[in-house]
């Protein structure tokens, strides 16, 4: 999302939104031309904003997390609904601030 050919054409909110409209499930952010401790905060904001101005859908959002779902069920890390894993200490309040 960082790449220069990608940033010198798009904004970042721009880059998400592209992004998660032609299919992406995880968006990963390398963080390591502009590092910034709060990117993952900032990309769940850019997401609810545009949930919010009806530029992405809630359906789209769900396609997505059923797959990912689907995925780890495959790999035996989603059992029963609930992750079989905790969230790291570090990962705990991103996940606690998409929960539904």
């Amino acid at each position: 999302m960082q790449m220069g050919a990608i940033a010198q054409y798009y904004g970042y909110e721009q880059v998400v939104l592209l992004a998660l409209q032609a299919g992406v499930d995880v968006l990963a952010m390398a963080n390591q031309l502009q590092c910034d401790p709060d990117i993952a905060a900032k990309m769940i904001a850019i997401v609810r904003k545009l949930l919010n101005e009806g530029k992405l859908t809630p359906a789209r959002i769900d396609e997505s997390y059923a797959r990912i779902v689907k995925f780890k069920e495959r790999l035996g890390k989603f059992q029963g609904g609930r992750m079989a894993a905790r969230a790291s200490r570090r990962n705990r309040p991103y996940a606690r601030s998409t929960r539904r």
